[in-house]
Formats: C-alpha cells, sequence, structure tokens
C-alpha cells in the first residue's frame, strides 16, 4: 500500500469524486481505491440479503474494468463481511477459500472486504479489495 496517512487518502479521494457524474460514480471509487492504495483488485458490489448474492456494480481489475458476474457469497470471504464488520485477511486467502474461483482468477493472496450499508445499519453492500500480494494495511 501507498505510504500515505489516512486524511490524505480520503482527501485526495474525495477531491476525484467532485468531478464524476452519477452513473460514473462505482467505477470511480474503485479506480481510485485501487490507485491510492496502490491494491490490484477492487470490487463494489450491492448484496442481495435474501438471495445471499453480490451483483458487481463496479470491478477494477490491474489497468482497467471488467464484467464481472454475480455470485452466491457461500465460500467467499465477502460473506464474512457484515454490517458493521470488516474482514481483512493478510495473505492466503485462496487457501482459505478454495470454493470461490473468483480469488483464483485475481490470483488473489491477500483479501480486505468493507461493508457499505445504509443509515439504519444494515449492510447494503461491499467493497472487497484484493491483491496478488500479501495485503498489510496501515496503521490508521
Amino acid at each position: 500500500m501507498a505510504s500515505t496517512t489516512a486524511p490524505e487518502i480520503f482527501q485526495q479521494l474525495a477531491a476525484s469524486l467532485t468531478r464524476v457524474s452519477q452513473g460514473d460514480f462505482f467505477c470511480h471509487v474503485a479506480e481510485s481505491l485501487a490507485a491510492l492504495l496502490d491494491i490490484d483488485h477492487v470490487m463494489i458490489a450491492r448484496i442481495e440479503p435474501r438471495k445471499k448474492r453480490a451483483l458487481p456494480l463496479a470491478t477494477w481489475s490491474c489497468s482497467g474494468f471488467v464484467d464481472a458476474p454475480s455470485y452466491d457469497l457461500k465460500h467467499t470471504p465477502c460473506a464474512q463481511v457484515s454490517s458493521d464488520t470488516c474482514f481483512h485477511m493478510p495473505s492466503q486467502v485462496a487457501a482459505r477459500f478454495p470454493h470461490d474461483p473468483k480469488l483464483a482468477v485475481y490470483d488473489a493472496e491477500g483479501y480486505l472486504g468493507v461493508p457499505m450499508s445504509d443509515a439504519s445499519g444494515q449492510c447494503q453492500g461491499i467493497i472487497a479489495m484484493m491483491h496478488s500480494a500479501p495485503l498489510e494495511l496501515p496503521d490508521y
């Protein structure tokens, strides 16, 4: 990850969002997070709670956007994320979740999943960040 502070990252992200149209919002957030945090892959997905599926809204992979199909949350690291809990696995995420084919496609070693909750605290989506090397988080 880049050696910047949390306030600097949030300031850079906020500044970049002032130029974004509504339709490009999630794509811009995914690309910006990948660049600011120096992460290979960022997926932003809406969660269908009843069907327990993730519906990707934007997926950035290495140097461009990719189409990602919806997928079942069962047997994925994304299933470990809840309304108030992030899930971080610095390394060996593909070995721990061998039934998640996305991890192999993205050659994922490290993973960080962050919930996107609504005002009532219900998880509506997830930001999943995957990296092909161990994903160590800075202290902030």
